[in-house]
């Protein structure tokens, strides 16, 4: 069995009216001003989740300052309650059948007397798929279809619970203060903001190599998201991956023609002042062995790289090894690509406790989004400090390394390592 919940339609902006005496039964109603309904409006009678909140149908006016209903409302209604005009009066839930097929399960009324319209699906489990739409009984027209949800829920890193979540630590669980589209807003905010602290997230890389397939021996045998080079062309677009923010490196993988031989390398990445030197230089040279690049901006098409030398018959291929743009979240069944959603809520429900002038609240989760001071103990982190926590170990290799030889001075180092290349990080990540 599952329980299906479905946000009713925010009212808030939409054409309303007031009741200017009390109704106690009858199907008239006396309001203030009746000149922005029309006959088969559907009327909402009272604000959405309240008790005794009802909907109906507008069967005519008697302008300027009643309206007749039909049905009659089941409820008494005070002077001064709100009367809204709705586009919508139910809703088609539909679940998925297979090979394709969509089955409509219930035409629910809207349960105005709630923030949520309930259905309970008796033959419902995790297998099932469901949907639906908003449907105007009056004019039988439809609403676009919801996004398709699962009978086991969202997960963790689903918008849709993370909306969830924000709602309860705002205290808004009847979505009575802001939609879902705000706070969709100010989560895609949020990860902007975290991506901007701390830069080149573990979870955010990409290399674009993985994407091909290779014999055991390391042969390409499908190129993935590579990018072909073409003979006399050095610059390169890199439209071909729109989520890039910034650049790793790039693996340019090479293939003999004559001998059928095949080597992958690293370019080398030149400032603009070196490359400038080798790219205006009437003696420059082609060939297929490309060494190094310089990014720049196209400005027509965006970002790009320009290889030297300029390849000469082409045929080699670029693999970008990128961090990522977080992907934009849109919809509640999309999925983040953060593993702590809970820094997103934070930033979400302190952001949203300004906007309410809620200034201890607002402070509370203003701390737990950029997280404690440096002394606060590993296992009490949370926010950008735990995601900097988190980066740091999976990206620093950790323990005793440093400590396999004894060290013998810096010849001894020098001798090993070489000099002046690398840090003692680099050391440590890549050889001890």
């Amino acid at each position: 069995m599952r329980k299906i919940s479905i946000p009713n339609p925010i009212l808030l902006s939409n054409e309303h009216t007031y009741l200017d005496a009390d109704y106690l039964s009858g199907s008239s109603l006396v309001v203030i001003s009746s000149f922005t309904f029309a006959t088969n409006d559907i009327v909402v009678v009272g604000a959405s989740g309240e008790k005794t909140t009802e909907g109906t149908v507008v069967s005519s006016l008697n302008a300027p300052l009643g309206i007749n209903v039909s049905p009659i409302l089941n409820f008494n209604h005070v002077k001064g309650t709100t009367i809204y005009r709705s586009d919508w009066d139910n809703f088609s839930i539909e679940g998925y059948t297979g090979n394709n097929n969509w089955a409509v399960l219930k035409l629910l009324p809207i349960q105005w007397d709630k923030a949520q319209s309930i259905f309970v699906h008796v033959a419902g489990d995790d297998t099932w798929k469901y949907r639906f739409r908003l449907y105007n009984s009056v004019l039988g027209v439809y609403s676009e279809y919801s996004p398709t949800l699962t009978g086991a829920g969202f997960s963790r890193l689903q918008v849709g619970q993370m909306i969830i979540n924000v709602r309860k630590k705002i205290r808004d669980v009847n979505r009575v203060r802001f939609t879902d589209n705000d706070i969709i807003a100010l989560l895609n905010d949020a990860q902007v903001d975290a991506v901007t602290l701390v830069p080149k997230l573990w979870f955010l890389l990409v290399d674009t190599w993985e994407s091909s397939t290779r014999t055991p021996f390391g042969q390409i045998i499908s190129s993935g998201t590579g990018l072909i080079t073409s003979a006399l062309t050095d610059k390169y677009l890199l439209s071909n991956w729109p989520d890039i923010d910034i650049i790793d490196k790039i693996k340019f993988y090479y293939i003999n023609p004559n001998g059928g031989s095949f080597l992958l390398w690293d370019l080398q990445p030149m400032a603009d002042v070196d490359f400038d030197r080798y790219l205006y230089n009437q003696n420059r040279f082609k060939t297929d062995i490309v060494l190094q690049f310089k990014i720049t901006v196209d400005p027509v098409n965006g970002a790009a790289i320009i290889l030297d030398p300029m390849p000469l018959n082409g045929g080699g291929i670029l693999y970008p090894r990128y961090w990522k743009n977080p992907r934009k979240l849109n919809e509640i069944i999309d999925t983040t690509d953060f593993i702590f959603p809970q820094i997103l809520e934070d930033y979400a429900a302190w952001r949203l406790h300004e906007m309410m002038g809620n200034d201890d609240d607002a402070a509370r989760y203003k701390g737990l989004y950029y997280g404690p001071s440096s002394e606060t103990p590993d296992q009490s982190l949370t926010g950008i400090k735990l995601l900097q926590k988190d980066n740091n170990m999976i990206r620093r290799a950790n323990g005793y390394g440093r400590k396999l030889w004894n060290y013998r001075g810096k010849r001894g180092s020098g001798n090993f390592f070489g000099q002046g290349l690398v840090n003692r990080d680099f050391v440590k990540e890549n050889f001890l």
